[in-house]
């Protein structure tokens, strides 16, 4: 008769090393700065397909003065909340067959909406270097003669300065332009700094009608009073922020789109708090960048941009750096603050590797937005099993912080057990099938009742080396190390062999023998139960003997019955 008896203790968490640092790249933050509506504009594959065929077209074509010429556009704006939108009406001619490109260098602007006929519209973004300045807008693809319509739904930000609203972009530079812009009762429009006469009385609705033909960019402030602002330079940015988060340290990486309208610049102070090393920055025409406290906030890090020469239009920094944070306690993310900016807005992507938990705490100016296409762009350039979580930013001096937490390892194992009864007396076997899940799995630690003599350990068919630990509660017990880490996810066998030997034995025929169940159990070692690992078992119990035996089971405990015939 046999007793059963029997438990599965637990096994100590694996302490998972330090995940090398990752950046997003540098391109997927370029995408989110441009801030352009999901589906309106190309994917860069689409892109490069058209851009090949519209160079083959302008090299095979006959010579004609142009294959595609811009007629006018008129631009109709009106302030919404605070943003400033921008129907845009590109009007061109094509006069041969076969795809030809239009290039018209918007900046500062984002891409609600592209149509052409009816239709979406072959739409994407450029950027390229020319005589040392950087240009950059929209590219349009079309291959059909004739005179067309181009209908762009745009938008840029409305910046508060005082009781102002401003907003600045760029114009394609057409010959005959005009801008005409719909302000409500009570507000004023300011040009480049300089007063407009309201076409309307002050307590009624107003239209504006402006030239623009040939201006490659223009400056609007929306008051409440008619007066003129000094014509100095008013500088946008946009600032797309790359965080990846490991126990014990969070990489950063802001890139911000620079948008200059008036008054050339050379020199930018940016600051950032002082827990933030910053390890490098990058940008077009840059010459050197200075470090140095803050003289005014001993928190922060003051950031000099020293550029070769003075510049208007579109530039693009980029910062990294790197923090050290305490594990289980809040830290914020780093801001970055650009001093004398008429506005500056920015996004977040904030991404862990498999086995991090954040747990969010304080956020003061951003909100968590969901795109699922951008987050799995992201995704794919990052380790498998990452998360990532995206978040809006219309505050320069946001606050958004987390506590960074080690997912607890947990073990999902199958365990087959054979225990074998003959005159040699009783012969277990237990095969069991191993999962580790957020972490990889370095060793594995199984128990067995005292009495019993390991006679074999076994990896994937192969023998394999073991060792002896401190018994405890009746059992010995055994760790085996793997001559590789088996990765998160993946799966690992281990057989362990045992024997036992009993006293009186083989049994005469009058005999019976009480014995206890014996069992190979996988452990989870560790005095702290917080910091254990969870273990998930399933398993089988099999009992062999001949038919000179008579096996009675009693005393079920975990495990459902059932007789076998098995021949051999």
């Amino acid at each position: 008769m046999l007793v059963l008896a029997g438990s599965l203790p637990a096994q100590p968490p694996v302490v998972p090393k330090r995940p090398r640092r990752v950046f997003i790249p540098i391109e997927d933050l370029g995408v989110v700065i441009d801030r352009d509506r999901r589906g309106v504009l190309l994917e860069k594959a689409e892109y490069n397909k058209l851009r090949t065929l519209a160079a083959r077209n302008e090299r095979d074509r006959p010579r004609t003065p142009t294959s595609l010429a811009l007629r006018e556009v008129v631009y109709t704006a009106r302030p919404n909340g605070d943003q400033l939108s921008i129907e845009t009406s590109v009007r061109f001619q094509q006069f041969v067959r076969g795809w030809q490109s239009l290039r018209l260098p918007l900046r500062g602007v984002s891409v609600e909406k592209a149509v052409l006929g009816g239709r979406a519209a072959r739409v994407a973004r450029f950027q390229l270097i020319r005589k040392k300045v950087s240009v950059s807008g929209l590219e349009l693809f079309h291959d059909t003669v004739g005179a067309a319509t181009l209908e762009l739904g745009l938008s840029t930000p409305l910046a508060a300065v005082g009781s102002d609203r401003v907003a600045a972009f760029g114009l394609v530079p057409a010959a005959t332009a005009s801008l005409i812009v719909h302000l409500p009762a009570g507000k004023h429009l300011l040009v480049d700094g300089l007063s407009v006469r309201r076409p309307a009385a002050a307590d009624q609705p107003a239209t504006y009608n402006l030239p623009v033909g040939g201006r490659s960019e223009i400056r609007l402030a929306v008051t409440d009073r008619q007066a003129q602002r000094a014509g100095d330079a008013l500088v946008f940015a946009s600032t797309a922020f790359g965080v990846g988060v490991s126990p014990g340290e969070v990489t950063w990486q802001a890139v911000t789109g620079l948008e200059v309208f008036g008054k050339a610049l050379d020199e930018y102070v940016a600051t950032v708090p002082r827990t933030l090393e910053i390890t490098d920055v990058a940008s077009s025409g840059l010459e050197s960048w200075e470090l140095a406290d803050d003289p005014d906030n001993a928190q922060l890090t003051q950031i000099t941009l020293h550029f070769r020469q003075r510049f208007t239009g579109s530039r693009r920094v980029s910062f990294r750096g790197v923090m050290t944070t305490a594990v289980g306690q809040l830290w914020q993310v780093p801001s970055l603050s650009f001093s004398g900016v008429t506005s500056h807005i920015g996004q977040l992507l904030v991404h862990a590797p498999p086995g991090v938990r954040l747990q969010s705490g304080q956020a003061t100016g951003v909100r968590r937005v969901s795109d699922v296409m951008m987050l799995e762009k992201i995704l794919e350039k990052i380790p498998a099993g990452s998360s990532a979580m995206r978040f809006d930013a219309w505050r320069e001096d946001f606050t958004l912080s987390f506590a960074t937490e080690t997912k607890r390892q947990e073990l999902q194992a199958a365990l087959a057990t054979l225990l074998k009864i003959s005159d040699d007396g009783l012969d277990l076997v237990t095969d069991a099938r191993i999962e580790s899940r957020f972490s990889s799995l370095f060793q594995v630690v199984f128990s067995i009742p005292d009495g019993w003599n390991i006679t074999g350990v076994r990896v994937a068919g192969k023998s394999a080396p073991w060792q002896r630990l401190p018994g405890t509660d009746g059992r010995q017990r055994l760790r085996v190390g793997f001559a590789k880490a088996v990765p998160e996810g993946a799966e690992v066998s281990v057989s362990v062999l045992a024997h036992r030997d009993l006293e009186n034995w083989p049994l005469g025929s009058a005999n019976s023998r009480d014995v206890p169940l014996p069992d190979i159990a996988l452990e989870i070692a560790g005095e702290d139960r917080e910091d254990q690992a969870g273990l998930i078992v399933e398993g089988r119990y099999l009992i062999r003997a001949p038919d000179e035996f008579e096996v009675v089971a009693d005393e079920l405990v975990g495990l459902d019955h059932a007789n076998l015939k098995l021949e051999g």
